[in-house]
C-alpha cells in the first residue's frame, strides 16, 4: 500500500508539472525492482509502464541510474 501512495503522488505531481510546461525528464527511482519489475524481468510490469509513459517518466533502479538518466 505504501508504495502505491508513493507512486499516485509522483504520478500527480508529473502530471502537474508537464500541465504547467515542464518538459525535462522526471525520473523515478527505486530500488525495490521486485515491486515495480514484471516476474523474471529487467522491464517495469505494464501497468506502471503504461502509467510512466504518459507522462514521460523514467524508471532507474538506483540513485547512480538516476543521475545518469539526469545527466549528471
Amino acid at each position: 500500500m505504501k508504495d502505491c501512495v508513493v507512486v499516485e503522488a509522483y504520478l500527480v505531481a508529473a502530471q502537474q508539472l508537464r500541465a504547467a510546461g515542464h518538459v525535462g525528464r522526471i525520473v523515478f527511482a527505486s530500488s525495490n525492482t521486485k515491486e515495480y519489475h514484471g516476474p523474471n524481468s529487467t522491464h517495469l510490469q505494464a501497468d506502471i509502464s503504461s502509467d510512466f509513459q504518459a507522462h514521460a517518466i523514467e524508471f532507474a533502479p538506483n540513485f547512480g541510474s538516476a543521475k545518469h538518466l539526469l545527466g549528471f
